[in-house]
């Protein structure tokens, strides 16, 4: 039925119809009107949407709440009722005799046009992307359609920055497109937009990402959009190279940026890769374990920096009473008992009374 027709269906049964587009009962477009009352749909069949009833364009339907829309089957969406006109009540379609419909695709009792995509959870999401926690990511998108509607049965496409692809699903009759995404991106300014890969009215939801570069202690590989955390054996201080570098000899590498010197062996600062071996190994027995969680600043780093955090990590290397390069300086309240030997100084007291 089109342009200003009208219908009532009363106190009637509709059964065993087909079509092979839409609307295996009732077909409605541009200004139609249709009332089914009092009356049974049930065993119509289309060959795309709307297995008992299909609403398009302007037209407009009311169903009485003693209406049964049942055992209809579409081959695409809407088993019982695909509405892609707005001009209906939500009631009449969400009550109990609108049941045991089959479609295809999606939507077995009923389909609406889908009128918004929404990226569900973005703030954990877009947290996940850019802090790179995770190397797959899963994403939630709700598709709906008119008055809130779930619209199932819709593949809902991502892609980052409208060129790559990055993730696919379907929607579920609840509406939801659960989405996993395995792409990473270069440090900066990004979008992952979600859309419909069927809408002709181009329906999306983009969300903007800013992607963190990477930090000491990990590596980025061509082509540049991954950071990997360098493993034990190995340590990386500029996140800037492909790999990570070798651990130096006579020392631990416990994996990320750390060198820890052996017991006996020294380095200048926190990012130096030089081991020195101490003249007096007893004195370089400092604390290993601080040595090994001891941060390495990030980004570029002038003499100043380099000074005033050398004195703290090169001391934590040494034995107590020592410290300064290679710990061979004694510390206040130490002297020289012999050349690179420290020993705790008597107390003040103790030497009046000798």
């Amino acid at each position: 039925m089109s342009e200003n027709a009208s219908l009532v269906v009363f106190d009637s049964t509709v059964a065993a119809n087909s079509a092979s587009t839409v609307g295996g009962a009732v077909a409605l477009w541009g200004h139609a009107v249709a009332a089914v009352g009092s009356s049974t749909v049930m065993h119509n069949a289309a060959g795309m949407d709307g297995g008992a009833i299909h609403l398009d364009g302007a037209a407009a339907i009311q169903l009485s709440t003693n209406t049964v829309i049942a055992s209809n089957h579409a081959a695409r969406r809407g088993g019982g009722v695909q509405l892609n006109s707005d001009r209906f009540r939500w009631s009449d379609v969400q009550q109990d005799s609108v049941y045991n419909n089959t479609a295809a695709v999606g939507g077995q009792d009923v389909s609406v046009s889908v009128t918004n995509v929404t990226v569900m959870d973005s703030g954990s999401f877009t947290a996940s992307f850019n802090n790179r926690t995770a190397t797959e990511l899963a994403v939630r998108v709700n598709v709906s359609g008119f008055y809130g509607l779930p619209c199932a049965g819709f593949l809902v496409q991502a892609n980052l920055d409208d060129q790559y692809f990055v993730g696919v699903a379907a929607s579920g009759e609840n509406g939801i497109a659960n989405l996993i995404l395995n792409k990473q991106a270069k440090p900066g300014p990004h979008n992952i937009t979600f859309f419909l890969l069927e809408d002709p009215l181009h329906i999306a939801a983009p969300v903007p990402l800013n992607v963190r570069s990477c930090t000491v202690g990990e590596v980025s590989p061509p082509p540049g959009d991954t950071c990997q955390p360098c493993p034990a054996g190995l340590y990386s201080v500029n996140p800037a190279n492909a790999s990570c570098d070798g651990c130096p000899a006579s020392a631990d590498c416990p994996g990320g940026p750390a060198i820890v010197p052996e017991p006996g062996f020294w380095r200048s600062t926190v990012r130096s890769n030089q081991v020195h071996r101490c003249s007096n190994q007893d004195a370089c027995q400092g604390d290993r374990k601080a040595l090994r969680h001891y941060p390495v600043p990030n980004g570029s780093i002038n003499c100043a920096t380099v000074i005033s955090g050398a004195n703290t990590y090169a001391d934590l290397q040494c034995s107590n009473g020592y410290h300064g390069n290679l710990c061979g300086l004694c510390r206040f309240g130490y002297g020289a008992s012999k050349p690179l030997v420290c020993r705790q100084c008597w107390s003040q007291s103790a030497i009046i009374m000798v």
